[in-house]
């Protein structure tokens, strides 16, 4: 992810994974990418494959991406 975002970078791109206290469930991401004027905020989270399972059932493939730019 950050090489994709090295584009639009003004300066370093800061990186905070969190445990997830689900079973088998991957960390949660946090990017913060300085670009000019503002900064892009980008949070990935686990894709479930089964969402219809039980939690603890549950495997994970591919990411949910959320981005929003926060105004300085």
């Amino acid at each position: 992810m950050k090489a994709a975002l090295a584009a639009v970078t003004t300066g370093p791109v800061k990186v905070s994974c969190y445990p997830v206290k689900l079973p088998a469930s991957p960390p949660t991401c946090h990017l913060s990418v300085p670009v000019a004027g503002s900064r892009l905020v980008v949070a990935l989270f686990a894709h479930p494959r089964d969402s219809s399972k039980n939690i603890a059932q549950r495997t994970y493939d591919g990411a949910y991406v959320q981005m929003w730019i926060d105004h300085r």
